[in-house]
Parts: structure tokens; C-alpha cells; sequence
């Protein structure tokens, strides 16, 4: 692999630890029942498992409960990347091939679906990890799996890029799964790395987040609905996707205008939930409802860690100082991955309701 499709790959999967991440597109086994009255609760117990360092970071994971969750990513030794939790402990399947993990959707135990940084479309089964599908373009040579999302088993969507064969230009690509077979979706061709894609249930439509490899404007807001796509923001935030009720949110993050806000998707358009600047609130959130977010890599008194906004409010309920990347919500169960770039370790953080 040349330099400049090494960085076209590095991109792609960097911009996975930004992501805001809620595991599932659709109402799933991973989604937790909603009481959006009352603020959440904050009474949390906080455990922290390490992972021995791989070299590496975890950029997704997915699961139908708290114990029965899959995690990938990206590391230096490639057989290192596909993981299980049984509730107690993690381990690692057998694979037939190496799988360069990158994405993790599913809709249940025996029926998850993985992309990677080289294209390929992996299915468990229940049993096993197979490689389904490695689709091809013509004149293009490197496709990278950013994210994906679906309303049905046969019905699925791929955000990713694309690279040329002279390595010069990126472009960005969706597929679709129609249950038989991943084939490429027909859009306008944009310069841009389409990083996330997430179903609102309340008004049928997808939304994509992407960044553009040209300059300023650096990240774009798109609705995808009967196969059309309309911009709808364009500007330098990045913006982190995320569901609640069904309806998407999303925060805004700029490190220089230190901006830091959470909207949602609503009527067609964008429409300011909180401003919490000039709080920092990290590169991610994950709620229940409006007055139950968890924010990730909250920033405050010279550390950081995770918060809670009840609606009111934002307070710091685990101080740990490291660098978020995935995370995942049940009813009364929280997990984030995090990674530390010093000692290089793994870190499986749960946080769970008191009973």
C-alpha cells in the first residue's frame, strides 16, 4: 500500500473514534425502553476492564445484551481485531481468514453484519464469520467500509469511500443489500468521505454525515430518502450521529471556535437541542431521551470523562482520562471502548444501574 492510500485508509478509520454511535439504526434488541417525562437517573456503578495493548483501537461495537457483544477495530496485527463478551469475559472467535474490522451492525444474535477498511462484507450466522461479498468498482482500487445502517434484514445501506488507481482522488460510495446481494448505489460523485449513516424511524429518511477531502466547507449533512440525496448543512463542525426515540440527533464539535452543541433531525431540517459551549463535551453522546444523554470525553477540572445532561444540567459521573471511541446503551447497562495512545492499552468501561 502506497503513502497516499495509506492516508486515504487512516482517515477513514480515525474519523471512526469521533463517531457518535448508537449501534443500532433501527428499534433493535440494543435499544432501551424510554421513559422521556423525567430526568435519568445518574446512579451509575463504574467498572473498567483492560485489554492488553494490541496496538491499535476499537472502532465499533454491537450487541443484542449485555452479554452478547461484538467489538472490532483497527490494529497494528490484524488477527487482533474481531472480539466477544460474554457478559464476563472477552475473547476471540476463530476466523478462517484475517478480518480488518471496521463496522459492526446487526438486527439479531445470528445476523450481523461487518465491513472493513478493504471492502469486504462479512455475515455471522451464529456460528460463524464468513465473507459474503467484497464488491469492486471499475477504475477504483481501495473501498473502505465506514459505517452502515438498515430497517430490515433485507434491506441494508454502506457509507464509505472510495480511491482511484493512481491513488489521487477519494470519493465517496454507498451500497446496498437487497438480501441477496451488496451492489453500489447510484449518487452524485462527491470528493467527500461519507464517515456515518443512521435511519430516523419518525420521518423514514437516512441521514449521512460526511468530510470533505477539498477544504472548508469540512463536513456535510445529507438526507437519503427513495434515492435521493439533499444536502442539508454544510460547514466546520464535525457532526457525530446518533438515535433516540427514533429520531436522529446529532453534536456539533469545533475545536476552534470551541463549539460544542447537540441538534436533532426534525421536519426536514436541523434543530438546536442544547448549546453547552463553552463546555466541552467531547466527541460523543448516547441517550434515552432528551433528559438522559451520556456525553463521552466530557471535559472538566483538568480531566475528562463521561456526564450526563438530565435536561437540566450537565454533571461529571466518571472521571477517566482517556480517548473515547465506541459505546453502546441498554435499559440499565452503558459500555464504551476506550484506548489510551500512551501505554497503548484497551479499555472496556461498563457503567450500570444501580437495582
Amino acid at each position: 500500500m502506497n503513502l497516499q492510500k495509506a492516508i486515504i485508509v487512516c482517515k477513514a478509520v480515525l474519523l471512526s473514534i469521533f463517531v457518535l454511535l448508537n449501534s443500532s439504526c433501527k428499534k433493535s434488541p440494543t435499544g432501551p425502553s424510554v421513559d422521556d417525562t423525567t430526568p435519568g437517573r445518574r446512579d451509575y456503578v463504574w467498572t473498567v476492564d483492560t485489554i492488553p495493548p494490541q496496538h491499535g483501537f476499537f472502532t465499533r461495537i454491537w450487541g443484542t445484551s449485555p452479554d452478547d457483544i461484538w467489538a472490532v477495530g483497527v490494529f497494528m496485527s490484524e488477527t487482533k481485531s474481531l472480539w466477544h463478551y460474554d457478559g464476563k469475559n472477552w475473547s476471540q472467535p476463530p476466523q478462517k481468514q484475517i478480518i480488518s474490522g471496521q463496522v459492526l451492525f446487526g438486527f439479531s444474535s445470528n445476523n450481523i453484519w461487518l465491513g472493513t477498511t478493504r471492502g469486504e462484507l462479512w455475515h455471522y450466522g451464529g456460528t460463524s464469520w464468513d465473507l459474503f461479498q467484497k464488491p469492486s468498482m471499475d477504475a477504483y482500487n481501495e473501498i473502505v467500509i465506514n459505517d452502515m445502517c438498515g430497517k430490515s434484514p433485507d434491506d441494508i445501506y454502506v457509507t464509505g469511500n472510495v480511491s482511484d488507481t493512481a491513488g489521487m482522488k477519494i470519493t465517496a460510495i454507498m451500497e446496498h443489500f437487497e438480501g441477496k446481494t451488496w451492489s453500489f448505489v447510484k449518487i452524485p460523485e462527491l470528493e467527500q468521505i461519507f464517515y456515518q449513516i443512521i435511519h430516523d424511524d419518525i420521518e423514514d429518511t437516512y441521514l449521512i454525515a460526511a468530510e470533505s477531502v477539498q477544504g472548508s466547507p469540512h463536513y456535510f449533512l445529507y438526507t437519503f430518502k427513495e434515492g435521493n440525496l439533499r444536502q442539508i448543512y454544510a460547514g466546520d463542525d464535525l457532526l457525530n450521529l446518533g438515535k433516540m426515540n427514533g429520531r436522529v440527533y446529532f453534536s456539533q464539535w469545533t475545536v476552534f471556535s470551541n463549539r460544542h452543541a447537540i441538534n436533532k433531525y426534525q421536519n426536514g431540517g436541523v434543530v438546536l437541542v442544547k448549546d453547552f459551549s463553552p463546555a466541552s463535551i467531547g466527541s460523543g453522546v448516547l441517550g434515552r431521551s432528551e433528559k438522559d444523554i451520556l456525553i463521552f470525553g466530557y471535559e472538566a477540572d483538568s480531566t475528562s470523562g463521561i456526564a450526563h445532561y438530565d435536561g437540566t444540567d450537565l454533571k461529571m459521573l466518571f472521571k477517566f482520562q482517556v480517548d473515547y471511541s465506541t459505546r453502546i446503551l441498554f435499559d440499565k447497562d452503558v459500555f464504551s471502548m476506550a484506548f489510551d495512545f500512551f501505554n497503548q492499552n484497551q479499555y472496556f468501561i461498563h457503567g450500570k444501574l444501580k437495582e
